[in-house]
């Protein structure tokens, strides 16, 4: 078996059947993949919709109670055959050639590689403003702390890795389980073991994006939160000041900078108005998330 595919899912029934169709309409040959679903205590039909599915001899269902992403990803890793582990999200369909090019990539000499991801191609809601600029965010600091291929993060939407770095740095951090950033914090644990995390560009998803002003604000506190919880398990973790109070003059900069630099991106003035306002509640939000994060974990 060459590549374990392995999805996380909540509630998300629709969309994770778009997603399996997805994965069964791979160019890859179907005997040298499989699928594990881990279901994280779903309550919407979704066991019930994959019994249907499982005509496909490459499909495997899991379920926990719900414990987080961080368990359901590791639930996969115990129980995935493959040489590969490739990550997607229940909400993204996979194009066609995806598995093909993480095969081909991860065959390509090169020195150290123990991740490879790619972009999310966001598909939106009609006129979801919120949803485009969301998604230009997650870009933007993709490509901010990009060296060549090599990258400082990549989100588990589109991710892979060889099997065995697992054996050798661990699995995903449980004490991610409510909070987002379990996948900078396995990142930065992959560079720490001396491996690379590369940025394929052919290695396509393409992400359903649906974000409201609610949901978009209150995944950026979490977002700061999780970044709190890495910096105090690794005080080496890059340049993040894990206590803006320490630090006001910095954290005042990055609050209005990073918006004006981020803005230029988008064409229209409308555009840039909205992105601009975003961008500076999304900074005060994210601030917010590292403070909650100090007064929670100390």
């Amino acid at each position: 078996m060459d590549i374990s595919i392995i999805v996380p899912t909540y509630n998300r029934k629709i969309f994770l059947e778009n997603c399996l169709k997805s994965l069964f309409n791979q160019t890859y040959p179907k005997n040298q993949y499989e699928i594990i679903v881990v279901d994280d205590g779903s309550t919407d039909g979704t066991r019930e919709m994959i019994k249907e599915l499982k005509t496909d001899s490459n499909l495997r269902y899991f379920y926990q109670e719900n414990q987080g992403w961080a368990a359901a990803r590791n639930l996969g890793i115990k129980n995935a055959k493959g040489k590969i582990i490739a990550f997607i999200d229940s909400d993204c369909l996979a194009f066609p050639d995806w598995l093909r090019i993480i095969a081909l990539s991860f065959k390509k000499p090169a020195k150290a590689v123990g991740g490879i991801g790619g972009p999310s191609v966001a598909r939106f809601y009609p006129q979801n403003l919120i949803a485009r600029i969301d998604q230009a965010i997650l870009n933007y600091f993709i490509h901010k702390f990009k060296k060549g291929k090599e990258v400082f993060f990549l989100p588990t939407s589109n991710l892979s890795f060889k099997k065995e770095i697992f054996t050798v740095i661990g699995d995903f951090d449980l004490s991610f389980n409510r909070e987002a950033g379990e996948d900078t914090e396995f990142a930065w644990r992959l560079k720490k073991n001396g491996y690379k995390l590369i940025y394929e560009p052919k290695m396509r998803v393409e992400h359903l994006q649906r974000s409201t002003l609610g949901s978009f604000l209150l995944q950026n506190f979490y977002y700061g939160r999780g970044i709190y919880l890495v910096k105090k398990k690794h005080p080496d973790f890059g340049n993040v000041q894990s206590d803006p109070l320490a630090d006001l003059q910095r954290y005042f900069h990055e609050l209005f900078i990073f918006p004006i630099q981020f803005t230029r991106i988008f064409p229209r003035r409308l555009e840039k108005i909205m992105a601009l306002f975003l961008s500076f509640l999304r900074q005060i939000v994210f601030f917010l998330g590292i403070i909650a994060g100090k007064v929670k974990y100390g």
